[in-house]
């Protein structure tokens, strides 16, 4: 083999995981972050300049939210250890895909602050599925790696989302902002059917045997956890605050915000 040759065979090893299920996870993950990036990077642009929402209650109901996903994820977990994360991942996804069709004819505060609390915690639990898809995908330094994989296609799905999403911001009619949420709503879809076939994986607890709280004692694990959602409050920033000052504050074009 040329130089050449062993080069592309040494990338194609690296950028395509081993294995069925990881390269079945790594798909659904790019679609399902493609999608993410088509929408996290206009909501707000739309919501408030387009169906006449305020900045104010836009980043109240999504803090809102973001607050009740978070408080599912022990139950999520719960879940996933008796019934297995395929399925439920699966049809969180899916279900995650109808709610977005119906943010679609939202125009009140109410009805996208309900929408957006049923697709927090759909995401929450489909996410947490992923996780314990991953830490049944291999063990140690393995497992390490597979999540560090997962991460960057994640990031290229999200970076690549964001590129079509400037399109819609250049165009900045409403009907290219529907179009693009609905196209996120078909990605929730598709990732949901990709991932369900993911070999199934057999629950780790037994029907009947009684809910273990030994995660809600460790007190590292709850200051771990408070440390991450303290730091997750930078993608409040990220998805409101600086899209609505760029748009509404600089003379910067619309497209920007995607950048």
């Amino acid at each position: 083999m040329s130089r050449l040759g062993m080069w592309v065979a040494e990338i194609k090893s690296q950028a395509i995981p081993q294995g069925h299920a990881r390269r079945i996870m790594s798909l659904s993950t790019l679609i399902n972050t493609f999608g993410n990036g088509l929408f996290m990077t206009v909501e707000v642009i739309y919501f408030t300049l387009i169906v006449g929402l305020s900045p104010a209650k836009v980043a109240l109901a999504l803090s809102i939210a973001g607050g009740v996903a978070l408080s599912f994820s022990v139950p999520a977990g719960h879940i996933s250890d008796r019934f297995g994360p395929r399925d439920i991942a699966s049809l969180a996804m899916v279900l995650e895909g109808a709610l977005m069709f119906v943010l679609l004819s939202v125009h009140t505060y109410i009805p996208f602050l309900l929408v957006n609390i049923g697709m927090g915690i759909l995401g929450n639990i489909s996410q947490t599925m992923r996780m314990a898809t991953i830490a049944k995908l291999g063990e140690g330094e393995e497992r390490v790696a597979i999540r560090a994989y997962q991460r960057a296609v994640t990031n290229f799905g999200i970076s690549l989302g964001t590129v079509f999403a400037g399109i819609a911001l250049a165009i900045n009619t409403p009907i290219a902002y529907q179009l693009l949420l609905a196209g996120d709503a078909v990605t929730f879809i598709l990732a949901g059917y990709v991932f369900r076939k993911m070999p199934f994986m057999e629950p780790t607890v037994e029907r009947g045997e009684p809910i273990s709280f030994q995660a809600l004692r460790d007190k590292r694990f709850l200051g771990a956890t408070a440390l991450n959602a303290i730091n997750s409050l930078h993608f409040v920033l990220q998805s409101v605050a600086i899209p609505l000052w760029v748009v509404r504050e600089t003379t910067a074009p619309r497209w920007w915000v995607s950048v």
